[in-house]
């Protein structure tokens, strides 16, 4: 009778030593296959601590940098003017009756935001909170329609007939006034950095680890 209790606590002992290997074996191939759950599993607790990657989410905020930009149509009107002159030891003569002025009617479209590589991300991770600074709003591109460009003739002289050209500098002359016009208009540079707030907003709000977290913008 001695013999066999021996021998039935040696099976058991057996039997529990192959399930304590087998268990850490299981463990060992977890912990390699997701690495992540060792450090997002509490020591002793059951529920995953969630953490935010704050370049995984600039990544995300980039990713959408199209979607930032702010649009404003513009359109104008500018004056251009041509008359012939002499020059004389006392400077430039205008010859009399060859003044031209037309009427240039352009269109153009401008794009504002910021730079999201420029966007900084904090994440406080005690108040769930994620903190998220823009820079000033500026202009990132100037679409010039050419091809919308219209021009009316105000005066054309017959010692002077020069059809009006689009040129590179009236161009460029148009793109300025418009630029400092938008600028200097503080509720354009409101609304475009709203709609920014409101985008990079939604991608956060989008993406699940995220859900538990407020989003406050600087």
């Amino acid at each position: 009778m001695a013999k066999d209790s021996v021998q039935s606590f040696k099976d058991k002992l057996t039997g529990g030593s192959i399930g304590v290997v087998v268990g850490i074996i299981l463990t060992v191939v977890l912990l390699l296959l997701f690495p992540t759950l060792s450090s997002r599993l509490q020591p002793g607790a059951s529920e995953q601590v969630v953490t935010i990657d704050v370049n995984e989410l600039e990544r995300k905020i980039e990713a959408a940098s199209d979607l930032t930009v702010t649009k404003v149509r513009y359109a104008g009107f500018e004056v251009a003017n041509n008359e012939k002159s002499l020059a004389t030891p006392l400077g430039n003569l205008t010859l009399p009756f060859t003044a031209n002025s037309t009427l240039i009617a352009y269109k153009g479209t401008i794009g504002l935001g910021f730079d999201v590589k420029d966007v900084k991300v904090v994440v406080d991770e005690d108040s769930k909170t994620i903190t998220v600074t823009l820079p000033p709003v500026r202009i990132l591109y100037d679409d010039f329609d050419n091809a919308a460009t219209q021009s009316y003739k105000i005066t054309n002289s017959v010692f002077n007939p020069v059809d009006f050209e689009l040129s590179n500098s009236f161009i460029q002359h148009a793109k300025e006034v418009e630029e400092d016009l938008v600028m200097k208009d503080a509720s354009t540079l409101q609304e475009a950095r709203d709609n920014a707030q409101a985008v990079i907003a939604g991608i956060i709000g989008s993406w699940d680890l995220a859900a538990d977290y407020t989003v406050v913008f600087k």
